[in-house]
């Protein structure tokens, strides 16, 4: 995602107040390893599938011409990473993995939008830091660490340039923990509000399983994200074996059940089809072993 003239300026108006620039986070490196079908709920339906097309083909389909006119940006949203991950990858539906011009367009136009939300979001933080950094209460302090924290995850669900923001936020959160140490002056509230927080693990904005936890956060909520709910699993497979654990290991809960439902379905559709892609062997046994399973029981010799 290309952020324009008017979108710089009013970054480097949220960096002055910041105090500095944000150091730019690399994009996350899209996987090229294809991931897995997992069908929707209702697929008679459902508007996220195709009742014609719920068995995954496994030969493989020409790509059209027009694909050789699809512009990728290079540092995208979200929205059109998805589309990324998606595109050509034999183990998605056919429907989803042949991505045109206008659904790209629409993705980088999304993106672009919450780009805006996260921008100012930015500049509101940065306008309050040094206040926030007189604060002398615990709650007052507590209040604002949770309004940095919701601007991090906020800034991780937008992806793209939002990520180097998500980093500047973190950066903006240590610089006020150190200014309130440094005046905590034994008051207990805020001793047990700071030695709390130093037993927290920091977010790693640059970490890819970090941002790829924030999309499937945004794929849980009421207004949805870029990866649909019912192919979690699938989206999990095209990342690294690391990411794959670590992700898989941060879960808990509802979200953590649905995950592991749709990994066993996306091993059973790998299994039966024979389906070939990089990295598969170690994928598997790695995600069979998560699920506390053996390759053997989906199929694979």
């Amino acid at each position: 995602m290309k952020v324009g003239p008017l979108a710089r300026l009013v970054l480097a108006f949220g960096i002055a107040l910041a105090g500095g620039p944000p150091v730019m986070a690399e994009p996350a490196t899209q996987q090229a390893t294809p991931t897995s079908l997992t069908e929707p709920p209702n697929p008679a339906s459902s508007e996220d599938s195709d009742p014609d097309k719920t068995k995954l083909d496994s030969r493989e389909t020409p790509a059209p011409e027009l694909d050789l006119l699809l512009e990728w940006s290079e540092n995208p949203g979200v929205f059109e990473d998805d589309l990324h991950r998606r595109h050509g990858n034999l183990l998605y539906l056919e429907s989803r993995r042949e991505i045109g011009e206008a659904e790209l367009a629409e993705a980088k136009r999304h993106d672009a939008e919450q780009m805006w939300d996260v921008l100012e979001n930015y500049i509101g933080l940065a306008h309050d830091k040094n206040r926030m950094a007189r604060y002398e209460l615990a709650s007052e302090m507590g209040e604002a660490l949770l309004r940095i924290d919701e601007g991090t995850w906020a800034a991780l669900r937008v992806g793209g340039e939002a990520y180097a923001l998500a980093a500047a936020i973190q950066n903006m959160r240590h610089s006020l923990l150190e200014a309130w140490q440094a005046a905590a002056d034994g008051d207990p509230g805020v001793k047990a509000l700071l030695d709390a927080e130093a037993r927290i693990p920091p977010v790693e904005p640059e970490s890819s399983s970090i941002r790829f936890l924030a999309l499937l956060q945004a794929g849980d909520n009421a207004d949805g994200g870029p990866i649909r709910r019912y192919e979690f699993g699938t989206a999990l497979i095209s990342q690294s074996p690391e990411d794959i654990r670590q992700v898989y290991e941060a879960l808990r809960g509802d979200l953590k059940k649905t995950l592991e439902e749709q990994l066993v379905r996306v091993l059973e559709d790998i299994g039966r089809e024979q389906i070939e892609f990089e990295g598969k062997a170690e994928k598997v046994a790695l995600v069979a072993a998560l699920l506390d399973r053996q390759p053997e029981e989906f199929g694979f010799r």
